[in-house]
């Protein structure tokens, strides 16, 4: 636990030493690129901050994945960083009171200078993409490496990205326009089809059921009452009977 602990605290000092030294080195490397810019003057000062800050953007932006760069972002990230490379040697050399010439980058004391204007130029962005858990997307070396290995990389996958996105495109308005096409023809089917009414259901006849009654089927399949006669009483008995009698002696 203590060694996990210890661990942890470890990797967060680091981290915070990468972030805060690679904003100082680039703070730094800014200010001899616009010293190497070579003008005086405060509004010509000015533009040698605005393209020093540019140049830095462009880095950074390099140090992408190889598929999210295209052919300019790529050109334009390698001048940064040659251009901003140079400008710290000359920059390096305003400092010491020297003028960069050929001669003196041939010299043996043009090591420190150069190589101290690389390594301002190149460790910010490497080292904060590490601080910020983002060395894996893309890197100055490894980026140039994959660039001169294989220089058609980078248009063959644009090109296939251009295709896809026209294959989805299309595929899209296809489908798009299938069910569009689909929807018409229901459309037009419900509009030539008679609209449905109850009048044959209507002009059926209708029957209660009575459970007590029998019933019968006619040959179309509907069912119809047997009409039982109601009960008689013994009033209406009686008066049946008595009428019955008296047209008998009539009839006598």
């Amino acid at each position: 636990m203590n060694n996990n602990n210890s661990a942890d605290k470890y990797l967060r000092t680091k981290i915070f030493l990468a972030k805060i030294t690679g904003i100082a080195v680039l703070v730094v490397s800014m200010q001899f690129s616009q010293n190497g810019f070579g003008f005086k003057g405060q509004d010509i000062a000015t533009a040698g901050w605005v393209l020093a800050i540019a140049v830095t953007v462009a880095q950074f932006v390099f140090n992408s994945r190889v598929k999210n760069l295209n052919w300019t972002i790529t050109v334009l990230g390698i001048m940064a960083y040659i251009y901003s490379i140079w400008t710290n040697i000359v920059g390096f050399y305003a400092y010491q009171g020297k003028i960069a010439t050929l001669d003196t980058l041939m010299a043996f004391d043009a090591i420190l200078p150069v190589f101290a204007s690389a390594f301002m130029d190149i460790f910010p962005e490497a080292i904060l993409a590490w601080a910020f858990n983002s060395s894996g997307e893309g890197d100055l070396i490894g980026n140039v490496l994959a660039v001169t290995n294989d220089p058609n990389s980078i248009f063959s996958k644009n090109q296939n990205n251009s295709n896809n996105n026209g294959n989805q495109n299309r595929s899209q308005q296809q489908t798009q326009s299938s069910q569009n096409h689909g929807n018409n023809n229901q459309s037009h089917q419900n509009n030539q089809r008679p609209p449905q009414t109850n009048s044959v259901m209507s002009s059926l006849p209708r029957t209660n059921v009575n459970t007590n009654n029998t019933s019968s089927q006619t040959p179309m399949g509907y069912k119809t009452e047997n009409p039982q006669k109601p009960p008689m009483n013994d009033e209406l008995r009686a008066e049946l009977m008595k009428n019955i009698e008296e047209m008998r002696n009539k009839s006598k």
